[in-house]
């Protein structure tokens, strides 16, 4: 408690010396009135405690013999000097609360005691403090990150700005850039200003791309090694066999074209995620079951195959502001995937419906199924239930992202419910027409 009422001391310590100050104002000018008006040397010592005009103002009155206006106009230059003051400190109060509050990065002021003298809103937030009761507190006693503590110390022992990068466990792991500096005041050293920046989005965006690349230099690998192989062998003059020559075409040209559909892919992915920043997407109020018809008509050779049935059900009338050949694409992913994963004769529903202001787009499928731990995982980019399956039926991992993006791109999302051996339902939800 003892603590907290030191800035209060202080203050209240302040004010009695700025009172102090100004009443010795009002003597001054009194002894020059009572004492020696005219005298030159005095005149020269009021110029030095006292400011041009208040000075004047008293040569003035002394020289037309109104004693009582001497104090009257010191009293009310005083008073206008005092409340301008206070309006400037109040201002420029107000000014540096509002910068702070409205900065995203979190600033804590400390005093040469270690005690947190300012806390701004992102701060309050990062660093889940109260920031009105985090005042006058040790800053050991609200913040227990070591490493945190060490930079502090490290900077008023240096008194050099120092950087670390440091992660908070918690609910939630977070990383944080935290950047502390000296504050000195007469060449003396009056405390520590530390500054937190929440970089955690950037930390998790720097690991989906180094995922990104190592997934992608993976599955190009893969089709080139076969490549590269089977033509190695095609170039040995002992293989001579006709039937031979040609199983080791049919296998270049399947892992070309996987090749080939792996990079398309990633172009899509590109494509997707460049224009719907630019907002470069341009949706359009458009039917809904031409665009169903024709992605099941794309899949239907593949379906007939394994002798399965792809059922449409879409009212006419439906429709929503789309972007007819995203939402096909999106839509003939969600099919082949159904087809490539469900057992010969198993049937296939597609459907939509309006509820409300969304429109439900359903693929439905009687298959495999997926395991509910990986649930969360599917949309995720190279990602695969089961790679080996995947691969021998010429998935390329990014379909379901590529439904993800053109459902975002839509301002829409894309959901799943499956379950192990009875099969899944893809759902991709989008704002209606009306």
């Amino acid at each position: 408690m003892n603590d907290r009422r030191q800035p209060a001391k202080s203050r209240q310590f302040f004010w009695q010396i700025f009172a102090a100050l100004n009443g010795l104002s009002v003597c001054s000018l009194l002894a020059a009135y009572f004492i020696a008006p005219s005298d030159p040397k005095l005149l020269r010592a009021l110029m030095i405690l006292l400011p041009v005009q208040f000075v004047v103002s008293v040569i003035l009155a002394l020289r037309l013999r109104r004693p009582v206006d001497v104090l009257r106009l010191a009293l009310q230059r005083i008073r206008l000097q005092l409340r301008h003051r206070i309006q400037m400190l109040s201002a420029q109060k107000n000014e540096q609360d509002a910068l702070l509050s409205s900065m995203a990065e979190g600033v804590v002021a400390i005093d040469a005691e270690m005690r947190i003298i300012q806390v701004n809103r992102a701060a309050a937030r990062i660093l889940q403090l109260d920031p009105k009761a985090a005042v006058g507190c040790l800053l050991h006693d609200l913040i227990q990150e070591p490493s945190v503590i060490e930079l502090i110390e490290t900077v008023r022992r240096d008194n050099q700005s120092a950087e670390r990068d440091i992660e908070l466990k918690g609910d939630r792991s977070r990383h944080l850039q935290v950047q502390a500096g000296p504050m000195n005041f007469d060449a003396k050293a009056a405390g520590v200003v530390v500054v937190f920046s929440d970089v955690t989005r950037m930390r998790e965006l720097e690991g989906m791309r180094r995922n990104f690349v190592s997934n992608v230099s993976h599955e190009l690998r893969t089709p080139l090694t076969s490549i590269q192989g089977f033509a190695e062998t095609l170039l040995n003059p002992a293989v001579k066999d006709p039937e031979e020559v040609r199983k080791f075409l049919q296998i270049i040209q399947r892992h070309a074209t996987r090749l080939g559909r792996i990079i398309d892919d990633i172009l899509t992915l590109s494509s997707l995620e460049r224009d719907a920043e630019n907002n470069q997407i341009e949706l359009k109020i458009d039917l809904i079951r031409p665009v169903l018809q024709a992605a099941v008509e794309l899949c239907g050779k593949k379906a007939e195959v394994k002798k399965i049935k792809i059922e449409l059900t879409c009212a006419e009338e439906i429709s929503a502001p789309i972007d007819t050949h995203l939402l096909e694409q999106a839509v003939i992913n969600l099919v082949d995937n159904a087809v490539r994963y469900s057992d010969e004769g198993q049937p296939i529903r597609v459907e939509a419906e309006q509820v409300g202001s969304e429109i439900f787009i359903r693929v439905i499928d009687h298959g495999i199924g997926i395991p509910e731990k990986q649930l969360p995982r599917i949309f995720e980019r190279f990602y695969r239930v089961d790679k080996a399956r995947s691969r021998e039926l010429g998935g390329t991992g990014l379909g379901l992202s590529i439904v993800k993006h053109i459902a975002l791109a839509h301002k829409g999302s894309v959901e799943v419910q499956s379950q192990v051996g009875e099969g899944s339902q893809f759902t991709i939800r989008l704002p209606s027409s009306q």
